[in-house]
This record gives C-alpha cells, sequence and structure tokens, in this order.
C-alpha cells in the first residue's frame, strides 16, 4: 500500500473506483490504497457494471482500476470514444494479459491518464510487477505477441526467472510473498520453495511462462497449465487468440480447446462476439499466420462473452454452453 500510495500520487481530491468482487484480492487495492491516501471511494454496483463509461463520466473518476475485458466490452458497446474521459489521471490494469491495442484505445479515451499494467497473483500480496504504457514507446517494446509487458518487480521485491535462461518458469519472492497454503503442506512444499544459492528466501513458483528483454522487463507468454495438445503438438492459446483477434478485426476474441463425445481428438475453437462474422474468412486468415493444426476448426458468434464475478472471460463457460 505504501509502495503505490507513494509512486503514483494518489492523494486527498482523487475519486477512485471500485469494481471489483470483494472476494477477489485487487478489491484490497482499491479500498486500502483509498483510504491510506485520504481519497474518495466509488464502488460500482451490478448495475453500474453494464455501463462503466457513463459511472466514470457521471462521477468525474480520477483513478480507474479494472480488468482488461472491461475495455473490450467498452470497445464493442461503442462507449470508448476519444477523450471521453478527461477527468481520469492513473488507469491500473490488472487480473488478465493487456493487449497493446486495448491500451491504445485506453489512452484515446483517456488521453490525460497514465496506464499502469499491474501482475501479481493472490499468493504475492496483490500486485507484484508494474509496466507503465506509454503511446511513445515502439510497439515492438512494450508488447510481445501482442500482450502489454509486465514490467519489473516493485522495489524490494525479486523476480527471477526458474531456468536461469531468458525464458522460463517465473518465481517471485520478497515481504509480499506467502509462507504457504493454510493447512496444506504438499501443495505449499510444491509452491513455495528454496533455492540453492538463497536458501533463507522463499520462492513462489508462479505457474506463469515469462521472458525477459534486454532492459529486464518482463512479457507474460502462458500459463503452465493453459498450454494444450492439438494432434500431439503443443499448443499456446494466445498465440491463436491474437491471430483471432487480427483476423477478426476486434478485440473480443479468444480460442478454447473442445473435445465432445464423437471427437477422438480435442480441437480449437475461436469464439468472437460479433453478430456476423464469416467464419471462413477468418480460418483462412488466422491459416496465414498459424500451422494447420493451430487452425480453429470452427468460428462461433456470440453476442457476448460470459464473464466470472471478476470480469474476466470465463473460458470454460463458453465451450460449456
Amino acid at each position: 500500500m505504501d509502495y503505490i500510495c507513494d509512486r503514483y500520487d494518489v492523494g486527498v481530491g482523487d475519486r477512485t473506483s471500485q469494481a471489483f468482487d470483494l472476494t477477489f484480492d485487487l478489491s484490497a487495492h482499491d479500498i486500502f490504497v483509498t483510504w491510506c491516501s485520504g481519497a474518495t471511494l466509488y464502488p460500482l454496483s451490478r448495475e453500474a457494471l453494464i455501463n462503466p463509461a457513463r459511472f466514470i463520466r457521471h462521477h468525474s473518476l480520477t483513478v480507474w482500476f479494472s480488468v482488461p475485458s472491461v475495455v473490450m466490452i467498452m470497445q464493442r458497446t461503442r462507449t470508448l470514444r476519444p477523450d471521453v474521459f478527461p477527468s481520469l489521471k492513473l488507469t491500473f490494469f490488472c487480473g488478465e494479459p493487456l493487449t497493446d491495442s486495448t491500451a491504445e484505445a485506453w489512452h484515446t479515451a483517456a488521453p490525460e491518464s497514465r496506464l499502469i499494467n499491474l501482475y501479481g497473483p493472490t499468493e504475492a500480496t496483490i500486485a507484484f510487477t508494474e509496466y507503465e504504457w506509454r503511446p511513445d514507446t515502439p510497439p515492438e517494446q512494450r508488447a510481445r505477441f501482442g500482450i502489454v509487458s509486465i514490467g519489473k518487480a516493485f522495489m524490494f521485491q525479486t523476480c527471477r526467472i526458474k531456468t536461469g535462461a531468458q525464458q522460463g518458469e517465473l518465481l517471485l519472492s520478497g515481504s509480499q510473498v506467502a509462507s504457504g497454503y493454510f493447512d496444506n503442506p504438499q501443495e505449499s512444499a510444491e509452491k513455495f520453495i528454496s533455492l540453492p544459492d538463497e536458501e533463507d528466501a522463499i520462492w513462489y513458483c508462479s505457474g506463469d511462462i515469462v521472458e525477459r528483454d534486454e532492459k529486464g522487463n518482463l512479457f507474460f507468454r502462458r500459463r503452465l497449465d493453459d498450454q494444450v495438445k492439438i494432434r500431439g503438438y503443443r499448443v499456446e492459446l494466445h498465440e491463436v487468440d491474437e491471430a483471432l483477434r487480427t483476423a477478426a478485426g476486434t478485440e473480443l476474441a479468444v480460442s478454447c480447446a473442445w473435445k465432445n463425445s464423437d471427437r477422438e481428438e480435442k480441437t480449437i475453437i475461436g469464439f468472437i462476439a460479433s453478430d456476423q462474422i464469416d467464419g471462413s474468412q477468418i480460418r483462412s486468415a488466422c491459416a496465414k499466420r498459424l500451422p494447420d493444426y493451430m487452425v480453429p476448426s470452427e468460428i462461433v458468434a456470440v453476442n457476448e462473452f460470459p464473464l466470472n464475478a471478476n470480469g474476466k472471460i470465463d473460458r470454460r463457460k463458453l465451450v460449456h454452453d
């Protein structure tokens, strides 16, 4: 709390959002950063979350924090117009990968706002790394595979890659990291480890695969448990997502692995939030960028994406529904 308040100068007179379910740890960020700094907290009701743009304008919020999916919905409903949020001075995103095109759209809507991409699992006490997205930074430096960098660890916290190479599982250590799971020694031993060169430190194995650039900035690649096998090949769904977004010309596009009772192998299905799509054209565009086993076998149009209580796109519900 001290680090965020000091670094981002939240204070008396600021009006901050609270758009998260109280079971989601990001809500603690909003509540306590606001109270510690003497600012005013504006919780959004479920009704307000349907049209958050109106809420931001009506209350002249100065600080906004949400998952990126909320912005994608604003884009679809065409409420993310140029300079529509002149009061915002600070924006945080966290909870799921932030695409570079989503960040650009938000900057156009809130040009006076700093845009901070945060990353952090619950086991590391809310956010742990930060990256400030700037429009004058070359796209190839601020994003990889279309996903904005998660930056570097907060001051006094530490990140390292488990393999010691430039890409691998991200390990976290420092005062924000928990010592283990309550009443679960087996999982604690698997996830909270010590390293030979730093036996006194506890390192949390995040399960996130990242790569580091020459400046030390981290880029999220995938979850260890998000990799699927299609026809014997290992597939990273985020690469399929990027191809779908480009082919469909929308941020609201995701891929899911699916296997029904009639199929012997898993296949990939692409979901596009649109009233009307040309599935063949989208598949053809994907085929120009992806090997054939990664091209979605089917493109499905949906009116809207199902979201979980935290505002994230619920991929499992997409497939099961």
